[in-house]
């Protein structure tokens, strides 16, 4: 069952219908205008150093709510060694952080990547696809895609929809800068990685080229989703996989993962296409239809949920931890399979351990 923390954002859960849309469109505009700094910040530091999150530390791990365990010691988060190579499987459940050996003087032979990472930059070939979506098929949506290295299984690949946060273009999860601003490193680190274990990564825009969020928490399409163009758009994306214009997937094996409005999008994705998908991680980001602090969870979950790993920041004042709470509380009131990771001093940004966590967890569903 449902049940709202105590003194925790109280006042968005009373009060008239109309307190109640002030409030939700308060939370989303403070969201947005924090989220523009952050995309600032990324472009300032392309040219000087700007201020970010610190290094994740004292991360606490919940599985169904039953259990904890301390995390493995968290990546550096600033370079190429941050993550060690994937898999390269997509089907074992074998740890991603897996490498080869037979390099010179004793060292790791690295592992064929589409990713080049160097001190300062990853790079991730990939394809971009245009699609002519909504009311008359009249507004184009870009989906950037690829596939990972060699033959894939006989069944095809399975594939990740990786849903982009609040003017973060998705095309910055191919090419990444250096900056701890937004934990941006760890989301090129998490393309790499998803591509590196054997799964085809999926990066579709936001309307306008990424440049404005989800509507899925945004009225009134937030409530009445199957008159939304980004509906529209999943669907157009679904029948572009299962014509093979993304390569050889295994639409058996669809996951969903994206930070703030991109996790919200993910949670969406249970809601309006359950079917489709095998698990969910949401990262800074809680139900579908919540945004920032303003957030019910609806009491017609059920157990049929998808599995979901949560990743969040302990700091985050953007969209605070209680929210995601609200939302793992009720998936594991119903039994649903959920795994929880929050790095305390962490704000509004990719963790650290984001990248192998996530690829853990669909490896494992």
């Amino acid at each position: 069952m449902h049940r709202p923390h105590p003194n925790r954002g109280a006042a968005f859960f009373v009060g008239s219908t109309r307190t109640r849309r002030l409030a939700h469109w308060g939370a989303l505009a403070i969201e947005y205008t924090a989220e523009k700094l952050a995309v600032g910040c990324v472009l300032l530091s392309l040219f000087a150093g700007c201020a970010g999150e610190g290094a994740n530390t004292d991360v606490t791990a919940t599985s169904t709510g039953t259990t904890e365990a301390s995390s493995a010691e968290p990546s550096s988060g600033g370079g190429a060694s941050a993550v060690a190579e994937g898999s390269g499987g997509g089907t074992s459940s074998a740890d991603a952080s897996s490498e080869t050996t037979g390099g010179d003087a004793g060292e790791p032979a690295p592992q064929a990547s589409r990713c080049e990472v160097t001190e300062t930059t990853i790079t991730c070939t990939h394809q971009t696809l245009t699609l002519f979506t909504g009311l008359g098929d009249a507004v184009p949506r870009e989906v950037h895609w690829q596939t990972p290295l060699g033959d894939p299984p006989a069944a095809g690949w399975p594939a990740v929809f990786v849903f982009q946060g609040s003017l973060f273009t998705a095309e910055l999860f191919w090419t990444v800068i250096d900056t701890e601003a937004f934990g941006y490193w760890n989301q090129g680190l998490l393309t790499k990685a998803l591509l590196d274990a054997g799964f085809v990564v999926i990066t579709p825009e936001a309307r306008f080229d990424g440049n404005t969020a989800w509507e899925t928490n945004i009225p009134p399409m937030s409530a009445a989703w199957e008159l939304s163009n980004d509906h529209d758009f999943m669907l157009d994306i679904f029948d572009a996989i299962e014509t093979g214009t993304m390569g050889e997937v295994d639409v058996s094996r669809l996951y969903a993962t994206g930070i703030s409005s991109g996790g919200y999008m993910s949670s969406r994705m249970d809601q309006a296409y359950r079917s489709r998908f095998r698990a969910l991680a949401i990262h800074s980001a809680s139900y579908a239809t919540c945004g920032g602090a303003a957030c019910i969870v609806p009491p017609s979950l059920d157990a049929a949920h998808r599995p979901t790993l949560f990743l969040h920041g302990g700091a985050d004042l953007i969209v605070p931890q209680w929210t995601m709470e609200l939302y793992a509380d009720a998936l594991v009131g119903l039994g649903v399979e959920t795994q929880t990771i929050v790095a305390p001093s962490v704000g509004h940004a990719w963790l650290d351990e984001a990248p192998s966590a996530i690829v853990a967890w669909f490896q494992d569903h």
